[in-house]
């Protein structure tokens, strides 16, 4: 945070992580310069997500296959989890939707089981 002196313990870092509480779960967080913020969520957390948002009716299964992933320009929204995908982190188009690559091939994971 601008104006905050680093604790002593604390490593210099780009990004200074946040706690946010996400259906009581802790969420990591963390804000680059561009101001922009990613998802830091474990594999088991997207699932959850996933597994929630499918069962809700507010993600549909997919079947496609997932294409592997290409770096993004960023500033598009990810279908899965809901977080912008910043610049330099690999992405997937799914049926014409952006998503983390790591966020699609879980989908496609997720869709299988309940399919």
């Amino acid at each position: 945070m601008p104006g905050h002196p680093p604790e002593e313990d604390e490593p210099p870092s780009r990004g200074r992580p946040f706690g946010l509480y996400s259906c009581h779960r802790p969420v990591t967080l963390r804000v680059y310069d561009s101001g922009l913020m990613s998802p830091e969520l474990l594999e088991p957390d997207i699932r959850r997500l996933v597994q929630s948002r499918i069962r809700e009716g507010t993600l549909s299964p997919t079947t496609v296959v997932i294409p592997p992933g290409r770096l993004s320009k960023g500033g598009d929204t990810c279908i899965v989890c809901g977080f912008v995908i910043i610049a330099g982190r690999n992405e997937a188009d799914v049926s014409g939707f952006h998503a983390h690559e790591r966020c699609a091939v879980i989908w496609r994971e997720e869709s299988d089981r309940l399919l």
